[in-house]
């Protein structure tokens, strides 16, 4: 660059200096200052490259937390009790409706067996834990159920069980409840 002014400074035009200073240097020095060159456009095009990636992942980032944040909320708008359950057949969320349905607190469903609240077929865990299997396996299941309130009281309902998405390490399906006023509550 040193020589490219000189030879501006001497009256040349830009084209001109750039050739006269090309042929000034040396072999070695051309050669060191291609080689620099080239780094350096190579560094440039990869940080180049780092920051439209940085740029997608934050876009992606943001879509998947607009993405959760609609899905939360269809969750908990639901009237329905609406659980996801993984293949150990422990709750691992449960919706408002559920909250609103059972009296427990949002927290207190999960990791629990999802027995804990619900018994098919005269209050038989057994039952229950064989119709959990039978939608994992890809059969979805409907069924009258006894259910079990905060306060002790059970009540009547219908449940529906359907594999969801397959998850990368976990499946796991919905379980909907829906309470049926039969006036056959106890308390």
């Amino acid at each position: 660059m040193a020589l490219v002014v000189k030879y501006l400074r001497q009256g040349s035009d830009l084209q001109q200096a750039r050739i006269q200073a090309r042929h000034s240097m040396s072999g070695s020095t051309r050669v060191m200052i291609d080689i620099i060159l080239s780094i350096y456009a190579t560094l440039s095009r990869n940080t180049l490259q780092l920051m439209r990636e940085l740029i997608q992942r934050k876009r992606m980032d943001v879509q998947l937390q607009q993405s959760e944040a609609g899905y939360r909320s269809l969750f908990d708008s639901m009237l329905e009790a609406v659980y996801v359950i993984g293949r150990d057949q422990c709750i691992l969320s449960a919706n408002a409706g559920a909250v609103r349905l059972f009296g427990y607190p949002g927290e207190w469903f999960e990791g629990r067996p999802v027995t804990d609240i619900m018994q098919h077929q005269n209050n038989a865990k057994d039952s229950s834990a064989e119709v959990c299997s039978l939608a994992f396996d890809g059969d979805p299941q409907c069924f009258e159920s006894t259910a079990l309130r905060a306060d002790g009281s059970g009540f009547s309902c219908e449940v529906h069980l359907t594999r969801g998405v397959e998850a990368v390490e976990k499946p796991y399906f919905s379980l909907e409840s829906r309470h049926h006023n039969t006036g056959m509550e106890n308390g």
